[in-house]
């Protein structure tokens, strides 16, 4: 699971998420842009979006937190299991 500040995850956690990608992965967002660039480098690494669920937690803002879950291609079904990442 990530939860990172408006800014998105930093360029380390984006590189090892990439590099060994989780069988799923939470992400909790409050920045749409960061979001966006950051699954999409997490998708070049095999990583797809299961679902996105938005939150509207401050209510009168423009302000919307979003969950995403992210799952491995080999964890999708039809795709094999998910590699043993012990």
């Amino acid at each position: 699971m990530v939860n990172p500040p408006r800014q998105g995850l930093e360029p380390a956690v984006r590189a090892a998420l990439a590099a060994r990608p989780p069988p799923v992965l939470a992400y909790v967002s409050c920045g749409p842009a960061s979001l966006g660039r950051d699954l999409a480098e997490l998708a070049a690494a095999g990583l797809r979006v299961d679902s996105v669920e938005p939150f509207d937690l401050m209510p009168g803002t423009g302000h919307v937190e979003t969950l995403v879950i992210a799952r491995s291609e080999a964890a999708v079904p039809g795709r094999g299991p998910a590699p043993d990442r012990s």
